[in-house]
């Protein structure tokens, strides 16, 4: 598969009037693409629509809403908020802000574990089922990852909210960090 351009193929389908007719076209898009390198979904959306591929304005929105979230806002919001941490100095616990940092320290374990799961990716570590000869990803080892960095990001977002109510220093950081990393998680699913 180490072709000069690969080509995706793509199934669209569309409900036409009120017969509900299901239309099927392909869609070959070359990718310019040099070896079998793999290609992120983000890079994926933004090829695409510099070629001219016809995905609807909502999926379109939805994706890159996610990836704004998911790699721009999370990101920026967690090192914004582990810095205004530090720099003020001891506050009152109150149950508000006990809530918040509680949300904002499981979003922060939720973006480490991406990160320590982009590693173990780089490595190698999904490329291969033991016990088995022959190439086979390993899926299920990406996905049961992805479902405990979604549950990390799910609690930061409970705990989060909850910490909204009143004033504290990681009041507004907390809840927009976890949604960001949910987004990723959700971006993540994509990936394979």
């Amino acid at each position: 598969m180490a072709k000069s351009g690969t080509s995706l193929k793509l199934h669209k389908s569309r409900l036409t009037g009120v017969k509900s007719q299901v239309a099927r076209t392909t869609i070959t898009i070359a990718m310019g693409i040099a070896s079998s390198e793999p290609i992120s979904f983000p890079a994926l959306v933004i090829r695409c629509v510099g070629k001219g591929f016809d995905m609807s304005t909502s999926s379109t929105v939805f994706y890159t809403l996610l990836f704004v979230l998911g790699y721009l806002v999370a990101p920026t919001t967690l090192v914004w908020g582990w810095m205004r941490w530090i720099k003020q100095g001891p506050q009152l616990w109150t149950i508000s802000s006990t809530l918040s940092f509680l949300g904002f320290l499981l979003a922060s374990a939720s973006a480490l574990f991406a990160l320590w799961m982009m590693a173990f990716a780089l490595g190698g570590g999904f490329e291969h089922t033991p016990n088995i000869s022959y190439y086979s990803p390993n899926y299920s080892l990406f996905y049961q990852c992805i479902r405990r960095g979604s549950v990390l990001a799910l609690l930061a977002i409970v705990f989060a909210v909850g910490g909204v109510w009143r004033r504290s220093r990681l009041r507004w950081q907390a809840p927009v960090s976890a949604v960001g990393i949910l987004a990723f998680w959700l971006l993540a699913t994509t990936w394979p």
